[in-house]
């Protein structure tokens, strides 16, 4: 004889569910820990992926300062060529060829005058990533020629090769420490630069008008970037002059400079570059 208690059926059924419902939240819990390894484990290459990505996308800021301005007008050529007006030419053209590319910024665009460190100040703020300060050279012997690309290098360093003084060299006053040694981290960045660009000026000067030096420039000093002073020629030379004065001949030199500072870009791009 067999006794069925009331509700019987109904007991087995809600424990039949409980049980199911035991095994799916058992496979939900394994798929979660799953899904939570694979993002653990593809997170390193998805924040590379994304890195490349933005910095893909980002322009690099280029600051370009046309030297001198205003009442300060540098040196006057043989034909009365006045460097500052020859510096802001040249810097709007090299500012056009880095245009495709780069975001640029000039630390003047009109006939104005600004102390050397409002020019370095003005490169800081937008965050930079490069500083060129564009100058023209300037001698007693009217016959020298050539480009001259200086990077920033201390008094005390005396490796100097120049005859003239360094166009800016001064020392300054009340300086606070991290001005006076920003440019101590981007030595090596700002040699590369360097290098770089006289690897393209060769296409228009023979080797030996291109010089490399280093000068304790306070233009440079506070830059917290790699920075450059390029002076594009010799004013003092009448057929120099010359060339400083003619378009075409600024278009080539400007588009051998944005190639030089292509080829660091992508050399930074390189592994094992900082």
């Amino acid at each position: 004889m067999s006794i069925r208690i009331a509700g019987d059926r109904g007991f087995s059924l809600q424990k039949s569910k409980r049980k199911t419902f035991s095994v799916m939240l058992l496979k939900l819990k394994f798929v979660v820990l799953a899904v939570t390894v694979c993002i653990f484990l593809m997170a390193p290459a998805i924040h590379v992926a994304a890195k490349k990505q933005l910095f893909g996308t980002i322009q690099p800021v280029v600051v370009i300062d046309p030297g001198h301005g205003g009442d300060d007008t540098g040196a006057t050529g043989p034909d009365g060529s006045p460097e500052k007006v020859i510096t802001l030419n040249f810097a709007r053209i090299l500012a056009a060829e880095l245009d495709r590319g780069y975001k640029v910024v000039l630390t003047r665009t009109t006939d104005s005058m600004l102390d050397l460190e409002k020019r370095t100040s003005l490169a800081n703020y937008p965050r930079g990533d490069l500083f060129i300060s564009i100058h023209t050279s300037a001698s007693y012997n009217h016959g020298t020629t050539g480009i001259r690309i200086y990077w920033y290098q201390k008094f005390a360093e005396d490796s100097l090769t120049r005859s003239e003084p360094p166009p800016n060299a001064a020392a300054q006053p009340g300086s606070s420490l991290l001005w006076t040694q920003a440019q101590d981290r981007f030595r090596e960045d700002s040699l590369s630069l360097a290098d770089n660009i006289r690897g393209r000026l060769d296409d228009l000067y023979e080797a030996r008008d291109i010089r490399l030096q280093g000068a304790p420039l306070l233009v440079l000093q506070g830059a917290n970037m790699p920075a450059l002073l390029i002076e594009i020629g010799h004013l003092s030379n009448p057929k120099e002059e010359n060339k400083l004065n003619d378009q075409p001949y600024l278009i080539d030199l400007a588009r051998a400079i944005r190639r030089g500072i292509d080829d660091y870009f992508e050399q930074e791009k390189q592994p094992g570059a900082p």
